[in-house]
């Protein structure tokens, strides 16, 4: 009997290989959202420091105008800077997104290769089965052909 051989074997392992690949291509575009979710969040908090150097010079009984002019500047800047982040961070999203897209269709294009190699595993195990009761049937055949010929 010959031993159970999936002609598609070799595009499996292809698609397998490229499977991988799609993750590891999310895995880098999540890094990259994180990233930038970091970079917001940085200046989030320079945004806050400013902001409480400001009450903290609201506070003091003399105020140079002329810092506290330095201080809002800084503030918008700020302010530009995170809605430009922003923006990365959503551009991030929408590759991260286009990434896990592209895996879900590897991954299905997969497992269809995964379900048909289990599909002619189970008919080669019965054909396999068929041909065992066959072989028995025949020596069963025989051996009572030749008992009734010694009779």
């Amino acid at each position: 009997m010959k031993k159970f051989r999936f002609r598609l074997q070799k595009v499996m392992e292809y698609k397998e290989e490229i499977e991988k690949q799609r993750k590891l291509e999310l895995s880098k575009a999540k890094q990259r959202v994180y990233d930038e979710e970091e970079k917001l969040k940085r200046l989030q908090r320079r945004d806050s420091v400013c902001r409480k150097q400001i009450q903290e010079k609201g506070t003091a009984e003399r105020i140079d105008p002329r810092e506290m002019n330095l201080y809002y500047q800084y503030l918008k800047v700020l302010h530009v800077q995170m809605k430009h982040q922003n923006g990365c961070i959503l551009e991030a999203k929408e590759v991260m997104e286009e990434k896990r897209k592209i895996l879900l269709e590897a991954t299905k294009e997969r497992k269809i290769l995964e379900k048909l190699k289990e599909k002619k595993h189970v008919e080669y195990n019965l054909d396999i089965a068929r041909q065992e009761r066959f072989v028995l049937d025949d020596v069963t055949s025989t051996a009572f052909a030749r008992r009734r010929i010694e009779q």
